[in-house]
């Protein structure tokens, strides 16, 4: 007999069902952070690359926090709902690298001058996961199950900068 508990984490996204009226909970904490040389692909990318690409900045480094919430329950045997809301905490430090950019003026449309570092940073709630995995079928040596997923956008696109600018993308 299977139960709730000795099934993996919902961290593998769908990979399991449910018995009729099971729920699972689960909060997971998940850190990144990029730092170091700039590269695309596995070539290095050098700071004069970057400006003659025509940017007068580059990310020196980025953290991002989240945590996930994971809430899954089956209404029948054959279907398992998920829904998984998360927080996020972003942060950047970014470079001046033109050394033509002394601070005496904008370069590129960028007012940061060459060697200055400058931090920013977000927070919120992320955009949520919601989804639906429908069992296919199961037998004690095989099992299979088809998902679909979308992702509903509970996050902010109003973020904006100390200095009223829109916060890029990624943040």
């Amino acid at each position: 007999v299977e139960t709730a508990l000795l099934h993996p984490t919902a961290a593998l996204m769908n990979d399991h069902m449910h018995e009729s009226g099971e729920a699972m909970v689960g909060l997971r904490f998940e850190r990144r952070r990029y730092s170091g040389t700039n590269v695309s692909g596995t070539d290095t990318i050098s700071d004069p690359a970057i400006v003659a690409a025509g940017y007068a900045v580059r990310g020196q480094s980025m953290e991002m926090d989240m945590v996930m919430l994971d809430l899954m329950y089956a209404p029948t045997g054959d279907v398992t709902l998920m829904v998984m809301p998360h927080y996020m905490w972003h942060r950047m430090e970014m470079v001046g690298i033109d050394p033509m950019n002394t601070g005496t003026g904008m370069t590129m449309g960028h007012g940061l001058p060459f060697g200055q570092v400058h931090s920013h940073g977000s927070q919120g709630i992320g955009d949520t996961l919601l989804s639906a995995s429908y069992r296919l079928a199961r037998s004690p040596r095989f099992s299979a199950h088809a998902t679909l997923g979308v992702w509903a956008p509970t996050g902010s696109v109003n973020k904006r900068n100390a200095n009223g600018t829109f916060t890029h993308y990624m943040m």
